[in-house]
């Protein structure tokens, strides 16, 4: 007896697969209909909650023009320097070749400029570790970027993750994103914020003043400064340990308190006269805005 049960336990275990098979094969059309309507149905509701946040990133990107308005006039883009201009025509010529990459590109430059801009007002330490969306919501907390400009920054990210990694990539609705974005990008670049070029990469430091004892390791980097409104000029010098400093370059507003410079003079390398540098000062630290 135990040995029929066995070889009826053998056949059992034979027949589950055969089973198996004979059931897909006399059922593969309901199968392969069912899965084609689930992912019918995935998609559909994909491609309308991507619909949705288009409309609504639209709406956000026109509302950011419309305080553009007071800024700029219709078609007069002559408060962009030639490098923001460059930059968008670079990335509407990728749009012709792979949209995508181009919604990639003007990602990365309104990233870039979100950091320009905290760099320019000297936050870049405070907030060098905080993730973009906590960056920008500080930003929107102390009023660096309006109410707008803030959700319409979270509404492209939305879209842009929902284009990229949704699965299906749309040719035209990434132009509807990446023309949003643009007007985004160009928001963020006409926020007022001071700007500091260097205008002399470093004089010599002097402790007395008559110019006599100077001060080793250490040099006087002058800044042209240019107010947020873009009206006033002035020069200011800073004691700086780096030595490779490039006139002209655009710098971010950071400090070391690893140095602190006593009372000192320097000679104006326009005119040679002798003035006063500061009473004390840390260290200037600023990096080049654009790389």
């Amino acid at each position: 007896m135990e040995q029929i049960a066995e070889l009826v336990k053998a056949i059992a275990q034979l027949l589950w697969p055969i089973a198996i098979i004979v059931i897909f094969c006399f059922s593969r059309n309901e199968i392969r209909d069912l899965l084609i309507r689930l992912r019918i149905g995935k998609v559909a509701g994909l491609e309308i909650q991507l619909e949705k946040s288009l409309n609504k990133l639209t709406n956000q990107a026109e509302d950011v023009a419309s305080e553009l308005k007071p800024l700029l006039t219709t078609n007069d883009d002559s408060l962009k320097t030639d490098s923001e201009r460059s930059v968008i025509q670079d990335i509407l010529k990728s749009s012709i070749l792979s949209p995508i990459t181009a919604l990639l590109q003007l990602s990365s430059e309104i990233e870039k400029e979100i950091m320009n801009l905290i760099a320019s007002n000297g936050w870049i330490n405070q907030m060098r570790s905080y993730s973009l969306n906590r960056i920008t919501e500080e930003l929107n907390r102390r009023g660096a970027i309006t109410n707008h400009i803030y959700e319409s920054l979270l509404g492209f990210r939305q879209v842009r993750n929902q284009l990229v990694h949704g699965g299906k990539a749309d040719a035209a609705n990434i132009m509807r994103a990446i023309d949003s974005g643009i007007t985004i990008l160009g928001a963020i670049q006409t926020i007022p914020r001071e700007i500091n070029i260097v205008y002399h990469p470093g004089v010599d430091i002097y402790s007395d003043k008559e110019c006599g004892t100077k001060r080793e390791g250490v040099r006087g980097l002058i800044l042209e400064t240019i107010s947020p409104g873009g009206a006033i000029k002035s020069k200011r010098i800073f004691p700086t340990t780096k030595m490779d400093y490039i006139k002209g370059k655009r710098l971010t507003w950071e400090w070391s308190n690893s140095l602190e410079c006593g009372d000192s003079w320097y000679k104006d390398p326009d005119t040679n006269e002798i003035m006063h540098a500061w009473t004390e000062s840390y260290e200037f630290v600023g990096k080049y805005l654009d790389g």
